[in-house]
């Protein structure tokens, strides 16, 4: 009856904030992508408004370069429109009339997704084409005081294949939609192609609001000093070109990097004051005393991997922490609740 009630918390936290789905469109945004367009850096701006069909759309303005640069609107052109719509994300491409669902947050563990996933450029407009996604994790994030919604994506085939505890190692190869900010791979979120080994040549790097970074994350490649949202193309590959090497690793088994703003904002001070326990811990360890409400746990292998990242809700004063499939070895637990954050070290031993 635990492990029942365990396995609901970890996947009901989602219900909690499924009420008011934070927008992906407004006008203080700024996405980077790294990778759209022939491995070209882009940054994304909504535009004007504009009508198509009765229907009201923003124009997503783009702007490419070769060098660090901010947004220009008079160097920008238009790439296609977007609109929301009770929790989803819908799209008409340059130079087409049809629409498309880009992104649908509402989506939980279980559903398919028939996955919206253009191909060409921003000049001449690009082609529908569609791939089957399977939602197989889910969670929430907080960034800046917003709890956001993440999805994790996968072939249903791959997913259904594997026993549960084994689907943590697709994230690295999933896509990750976050909510109010896009995909992992992009403002026009693209499905790796199934077996593809090492991380996709889409990335977005950076969105910021009013100029302040609330997305950080550059897998791992060489960023420019002037501008850490600017990829560095690597060594081999073709900028401005097709194809070329998609870059270096830096990956962590959450699929979303070891410089990702994402986990747990700045640690640089604890300033909860909790224990974990037991440690060493084989099989779970809990973590004392908490108030009620919700905490985020966070687990780093001492490779600085992400392995586990967890949101639950706080009922009595501890939560336990399942270590299936965990190895041993030394561990950082990260913890965010209200009350503050910490870091502590944890020594798992498995037999």
């Amino acid at each position: 009856m635990k492990r029942l009630f365990l396995n609901i918390l970890l996947l009901s936290p989602l219900s909690f904030f499924a009420q008011d789905i934070e927008p992906l469109l407004s006008a203080d945004k700024t996405w980077s992508c790294y990778g759209d367009y022939f491995f070209l850096n882009v940054k994304y701006r909504l535009g004007a408004d504009t009508v198509m069909n009765g229907k009201t759309y923003k124009k997503v303005m783009a702007h490419g370069s070769d060098i660090p640069f901010n947004f220009d609107e008079s160097q920008s052109q238009y790439k296609s429109a977007l609109r929301e719509e009770n929790g989803k994300v819908i799209v008409v491409e340059k130079n087409f009339i049809n629409e498309h669902i880009l992104y649908d947050y509402t989506k939980n563990v279980g559903d398919t997704i028939r996955f919206y996933r253009p191909i060409g450029d921003f000049n001449q407009g690009v082609l529908p084409q569609y791939v089957i996604g399977k939602v197989y994790k889910t969670d929430v994030v907080t960034m800046q005081g917003v709890a956001r919604k993440r999805l994790f994506i996968h072939d249903p085939y791959m997913v259904d294949l594997l026993p549960p505890q084994a689907q943590g190692g697709l994230d690295s190869q999933a896509d990750i939609w976050i909510e109010g900010l896009g995909s992992k791979t992009g403002l026009f979120s693209r499905m790796p192609e199934w077996g593809v080994i090492g991380p996709t040549p889409y990335l977005l790097t950076c969105v910021e609001v009013n100029g302040n970074l609330v997305y950080s994350n550059n897998l791992g490649y060489e960023a420019s000093t002037e501008d850490p949202c600017f990829i560095i193309p690597p060594e081999g590959s073709n900028s401005g070109g097709g194809g070329g090497s998609t870059g270096g690793g830096g990956s962590d088994s959450t699929g979303t990097g070891g410089n990702d703003s994402l986990i747990l904002g700045n640690l640089s001070s604890s300033t909860l004051k909790i224990k974990i326990y037991p440690n060493p811990a084989r099989e779970s360890f809990f973590i004392s005393p908490l108030k009620p409400g919700y905490i985020k746990v966070c687990l780093i292998s001492s490779s600085g991997n992400t392995l586990d990242v967890y949101t639950l809700r706080v009922e009595g004063n501890s939560v336990r922490i399942p270590l299936d499939g965990i190895k041993s070895g030394l561990y950082q637990v990260l913890t965010e609740t209200s009350e503050g954050v910490s870091r502590l070290r944890l020594l798992i031993e498995q037999d």
